[in-house]
């Protein structure tokens, strides 16, 4: 018998999966004034492209981008307005704009609560799911009155959805879900049909899934191939050769017989003697030969075309790039994708739900701009002529400041007006600019409103008592704490202190103590998420069943574990004092005469002496320490393993938070430093916490020192906030 490569291998290289693509396609086809009478036709390929967001054919790249939809539209605030533009609240409070009346409340308790098993959020969340899937959602309006108003909103899953054709559309719908004996017949008016268009049905919208099944499908080859790869423990296949012809019953069984030995992940390594002349030879290729990375890398990148979605959305970054702002790409994503699909979904919303209320319905999604781009284009914002403080303080809403002060007529106070005044100053009716030393200027005398006098009730007797005895206490335990030392003769601060009245105001005080508060957070959880990789690679050194206690320090310590532990904290690092820095040029108030090299910048803040290094060499001490101590204890596996999870845990619990508060100080007071280098600014006054316990932070408060002097005291101690203020040139004597 002739040897025969199709009959050895038996399968192609990458698995067939025709589980997603559709050959049927177009699924109907329909004629104006032609229905088919008393019949039903459903959505067949529902239930299998379901099945790709987390079910038998699961793509978790579908899963991530389905995410990116879902997430971002439940999550996003709506609002009510009426058909003239008017804004509508579900109450009036404090702070609400004047002109912002109430909305219905009946259709504000339906939407928050769409029926007692969902809330908005739930029910949003699969209407994108379905709708991205499967090309349909359906909300079925429970009870409608004769107003048009349901009582209740229900999602109906779209695989179990039937549409009766009628002679211009669907003249009915049908809803069987498992274990329902008769399906429930629905009217068009008593269901929300959210489809995606689909030039091949009139009935039901195609879904990405359908849009894109034969790259699905390849997705589930690819993945499946590899899957089977390592889980033989990538051992390659082999093929069998024997000089003699071989009868088929012969074939046949010696392939059973080499499959039911050698065959599948359980049998892997299993040790396989061939005799009377066979021999094997392997067949498949290596997982690098197999281009398993280019495939897959490839195969990504196709799902995340389909939903427009960049890989860096999910922090994947192209190291052949010449650029990943990860900025730009939200923001790309933000304005052209997802600003698109809420409007179409909140059109349709609007029309089949809140037409009886004659309301619009509006998803009102805001892109999160960076702290300091948020800044600048407020500041832009506030040097247009004509402008509003209302409108002003809108462009501060994600820092958490209400778009009304309260007042309606600050609210409408108009700044920067051009006017004769302004063309007099040669500036042709535009606004009057700050100069680069001015914090800003007032708007025009005339449309200013002096503030009025406050009424005040006066107390009564009874709270005035109870608010003495409260000073009573403050006092009496401000009196027994301990006071701080005074400082020593010999250490007592030049007098080089800058008066009270020369201080510049340190007007970003707050904004700095959130921005460095928000880089401390991001930081921290970056050093802890690292810290499990860590503990878990770790641990694979002190288990398996031939454990050497011998040589166990010395793995430990040269484990490639301190090398991805390494990187992982170094990412972490550098993108958080990239953060801090931006936040510090910007609150510097500084215009540097060239453009900061943050690159560098980070560099010398992560890889000084006491940074990436010093953290990495101090964990590792101490872990080495107590493996070496539970090894001269003669310890049991367990006790390696507390020992190493007990050293990560404190090390996660104590030291990730210290760290990252002293990284992000660094880095904060080295991005105001080098905008002061670049500006030409040599003198900076010292700003301390009022509240500073260390006598050093004491007696640094209110100096005057050069740059070099700053640069070399960035911080006192890990916890300190010590900041600078650019002095202007004179201002110290």
């Amino acid at each position: 018998m002739a040897f025969s490569l199709d009959r050895a291998l038996g399968a192609k290289a990458l698995t067939a999966h025709p589980a997603l693509m559709d050959h049927r396609t177009p699924v109907t086809t329909y004629s104006v004034g032609h229905p088919r009478e008393d019949a039903v036709i459903s959505q067949r390929s529902a239930p299998r492209h379901i099945d790709a967001y987390g079910g038998g054919q699961a793509i978790d790249h579908v899963y991530d981008c389905i995410g990116l939809y879902s997430d971002a539209v439940s999550t996003a605030p709506y609002r009510l307005e009426q058909p003239d533009g008017t804004k509508l609240v579900p109450i009036k409070k404090e702070g609400t704009p004047p002109d912002h009346k109430v909305g219905p409340a009946d259709l504000y308790k339906l939407l928050d609560k769409p029926n007692p098993f969902f809330l908005y959020d739930e029910l949003v969340s699969l209407l994108v799911i379905d709708l991205m899937l499967v090309g349909n959602a359906y909300w079925f309006k429970w009870r409608v009155g004769e107003s048009g108003k349901p009582l209740a909103l229900y999602r109906l899953a779209p695989s179990h959805v039937k549409i009766k054709p009628g002679p211009y559309g669907p003249k009915a719908y049908e809803y069987k879900p498992p274990g329902v004996r008769d399906a429930m017949k629905i009217a068009p008016e008593e269901i929300i049909h959210f489809r995606r268009p689909n030039p091949h049905d009139p009935y039901y919208g195609m879904g990405v899934i359908q849009g894109a099944g034969r790259s699905m499908d390849l997705e589930l080859a690819i993945t499946d191939t590899m899957a089977s790869y390592y889980e033989n423990r990538a051992d390659p296949s082999m093929i069998v050769t024997t000089e003699r012809r071989v009868p088929r019953d012969v074939f046949n069984k010696l392939r059973a017989q080499l499959r039911a030995r050698a065959s599948g992940s359980r049998r892997a390594g299993e040790l396989l003697v061939l005799e009377a002349g066979l021999k094997a030879d392997t067949l498949s290729t290596s997982a690098s030969d197999a281009l398993f990375d280019k495939l897959a890398k490839m195969s990504r990148d196709r799902v995340f075309t389909k939903f427009r979605a960049s890989p860096m959305l999910f922090g994947l970054m192209d190291e052949t790039a010449g650029s990943n702002k990860v900025a730009d790409v939200r923001r790309e994503f933000d304005n052209y994708v997802l600003r698109p699909f809420m409007a179409r979904l909140a059109r349709q919303v609007t029309h089949a739900l809140c037409e009886p209320w004659d309301v619009r319905y509006i998803i009102e999604h805001q892109q999160i701009l960076p702290p300091e781009e948020a800044i600048k284009a407020a500041e832009s914002v506030a040097k247009a002529p004509g402008v509003k403080i209302r409108e002003v303080r809108k462009q501060y809403a994600q820092f958490g400041i209400e778009e009304s002060s309260g007042d309606p007529e600050i609210d409408e106070m108009v700044i920067n007006v051009p006017g004769e005044e302004l063309d007099e100053n040669g500036q042709n009716g535009m606004a009057d600019q700050p100069l680069s030393s001015e914090p800003g200027r007032p708007p025009k005398p005339a449309n200013t409103t002096a503030f009025g006098v406050a009424k005040v009730r006066k107390p009564s007797a009874k709270a005035m008592s109870a608010a003495e005895d409260a000073m009573d206490r403050l006092q009496a335990v401000i009196a027994a704490r301990p006071q701080a030392k005074a400082v020593p003769a010999e250490r007592q601060a030049p007098d080089n202190r800058l008066p009270g009245e020369q201080r510049p105001d340190d007007t970003f005080a707050s904004a700095r103590k959130l921005d460095i508060d928000g880089v401390t957070g991001f930081i921290a959880s970056g050093l802890r998420e690292a810290s499990v990789t860590l503990e878990r690679e770790l641990l694979d050194h002190v288990e398996g069943k031939a454990l050497k206690t011998s040589d166990i320090v010395g793995r430990i310590k040269n484990s490639a574990a301190w090398k991805t532990f390494s990187d992982r904290v170094e990412a972490v690092l550098t993108e958080g004092a990239r953060r801090a820095a931006a936040s510090g040029v910007m609150h510097s108030g500084l215009e540097p005469e060239d453009d900061v090299d943050y690159d560098a910048l980070v560099k010398s803040v992560v890889h000084r002496p006491e940074g990436l290094r010093s953290i990495i060499a101090t964990i590792r001490d101490r872990v080495v320490a107590r493996v070496k101590a539970a090894r001269d204890g003669n310890a049991e596996r367990t006790e390696y393993e507390a020992a190493v999870r007990a050293v990560v845990a404190e090390w996660a619990d104590s030291q990730a938070a210290l760290i990252a508060d002293s990284e992000a100080t660094e880095a904060y007071n080295e991005g105001t430093l080098t905008a002061g280098e670049l500006a030409g600014v040599n003198s900076w006054l010292v700003v301390e916490e009022e509240d500073a316990p260390d006598e050093p932070c004491q007696e640094a408060r209110h100096q005057v020192w050069d740059t070099a002097k700053a640069r070399q005291n960035r911080k006192e101690h890990p916890r300190c906030r010590r900041a600078f203020l650019a002095l202007p040139e004179g201002a110290v004597a």
